[in-house]
């Protein structure tokens, strides 16, 4: 009998992790997409699956396997396990609404929803031998990625006409039944829904695993306090919905960080090509879930894991910890693969009252720029009535952290960053460099107090501007560069008030 390399993707991704209102919502869609992979990756034996290694991981939406039969048949099964798997969590989940509840949705056409959700594409390669996984992997990817520019459209049904559409997905119609009748159940946990929140099934699921089982997930106003409290967690409320919570944190704004393997797929491809490429390949995916387990625990910590699997990381977190977890997730990463690959992230922080979806598409701009450069860190502060704040640093030349280290113990000033930049923008274009580093080393002296702790970050600082403004090009621009960099510092130190509409 022939063996064949299978390539199965499933999705979609979007709208699973993306697309939600609440932290809740989204952790939970993150689950959903795990736990359906999870029960695709299973159809397939141990001793044939290459990823992902383990099915109850958290790996990638992607598994590549060795089938010896039918490989149209072996997708298909994949996918009535995928597709029984997020029917039977709908049935389980809207089993825990009250009658009046269940009253005010359409739960037939969330039947519907559910059932044709799933998009599972596969496609495989015959292999006269699993000595020719490397050739035979690249030409299965290259016919998955085919497959996946096509689209298989299911006919429209005529009884969606004329229904509002969902806002987080807008193909889908929502299964709310509106009616001044079913508004006041719809409102109550573990829906919360808004008056206005007209909601697809696959939303709703979301929402009602998010509420009774992510009962530790963090809200964005949890995470923004605890830039001033650490130990910050939603505060109960009369209707049981943290979201009611008029109370505005000490501190308004929280990191969401998106970050990925940097030259995965080329690192893959190499170790394909070797003999044992097989056996090396289903070591680095142990050895990414070794790390995916290893990120959700630290993200914990302090923060919201959100979606940790394969080389992707995405998460919540208090500004004032943001850049030191990241940096130690880049540098667990980097050392789980062996030093053959590194992590680049994007970190966007954002106002607690955002809308999600804004905040993630900020991310994973943030990410963008790090890619760019690979092995780096982009950091991008959106401020309400300010302008966004962005820098973009590999991980070795990253002073960042050093400079947020140094304002949170107040070693140096909150009103250090303003004077350099007042001392930047007036400085005369025909001076040299070396006076206007003079310059800066005078203001430091001036508005750092003399103690043995801040003596080390003034040392720092001074070098670091000379240079910085000896190594060429506009010296005042250079100031003005760093003058923002230490602004940004500030910021995530968590030492200057930053409470709601403070810009």
């Amino acid at each position: 009998m022939t063996e064949h390399l299978l390539a199965i993707h499933i999705g979609p991704v979007q709208e699973f992790i993306a697309a939600a209102r609440r932290t809740a919502d989204l952790w939970a869609g993150s689950q959903l997409l795990l736990e359906v992979v999870g029960a695709a990756a299973a159809t397939f034996d141990d001793a044939d699956r290459v990823f992902p290694r383990d099915p109850d991981g958290g790996g990638a939406n992607r598994i590549l396997t060795f089938v010896a039969g039918d490989p149209a048949a072996a997708v298909a099964r994949a996918e009535n396990a995928a597709r029984d798997h997020l029917i039977q969590c709908w049935r389980t989940y809207t089993g825990r609404l009250n009658d009046s509840q269940r009253r005010a949705l359409d739960l037939e056409r969330g039947d519907r929803q559910i059932r044709d959700f799933l998009t599972v594409m596969g496609a495989w390669v015959p292999v006269a031998s699993r000595a020719e996984y490397g050739a035979a992997r690249e030409r299965v990817e290259l016919l998955l990625r085919g497959r996946k520019a096509t689209r298989d459209f299911t006919p429209a049904t005529g009884d969606d006409a004329g229904l509002p559409k969902s806002p987080l997905d807008p193909s889908l119609p929502t299964i709310r039944r509106h009616g001044t009748e079913h508004a006041q159940a719809l409102t109550k946990g573990p829906l919360f829904l808004k008056r206005t929140e007209s909601l697809d099934a696959i939303s709703l699921l979301k929402r009602i695993k998010g509420v009774t089982e992510g009962d530790k997930v963090l809200s964005t106003r949890a995470l923004a306090q605890r830039a001033k409290d650490p130990d910050a967690v939603d505060s109960p409320t009369g209707s049981g919905d943290p979201d009611d919570d008029a109370t505005p944190p000490d501190h308004a704004y929280f990191a969401i960080v998106v970050a990925d393997g940097d030259r995965m797929g080329q690192l893959l491809e190499r170790l394909a090509a070797s003999p044992d490429g097989v056996d090396r390949h289903r070591s680095v995916g142990r050895n990414l879930d070794a790390f995916a387990d290893s990120a959700r625990r630290k993200l914990r910590v302090s923060g919201q894991p959100v979606y940790c699997g394969g080389d992707d990381v995405m998460a919540f977190l208090p500004v004032t910890t943001a850049l030191s977890v990241t940096q130690e997730l880049a540098h667990e990463f980097t050392a789980t693969l062996g030093g053959e690959s590194t992590l680049s992230a994007g970190v966007a922080v954002v106002h607690y009252k955002e809308p999600l979806s804004t905040g993630l598409a900020r991310a994973r701009r943030a990410e963008q720029e790090a890619k760019r450069q690979r092995d780096a860190i982009c950091v991008a502060i959106h401020t309400r009535g300010g302008f966004p704040r962005s820098i973009v640093r590999r991980w070795a030349e990253l002073r960042l952290d050093d400079w947020q280290r140094h304002f949170a113990e107040q070693h140096l000033p909150a009103g250090l960053p303003y004077e350099l930049h007042q001392l930047a923008i007036g400085w005369p274009s025909n001076l040299p460099a070396a006076a206007l580093a003079g310059e800066a080393e005078r203001v430091i002296n001036r508005k750092i107090e003399r103690t043995e702790d801040s003596d080390d970050a003034k040392t720092a600082l001074i070098q670091f501007i000379r240079d910085s403004l000896g190594a060429g090009g506009n010296p005042a621009e250079a100031l003005s560069q760093i003058a923002e960099e230490l602004t940004m510092a500030r910021f995530l130190a968590g030492t200057v008030e930053e409470k709601e509409g403070d810009g």
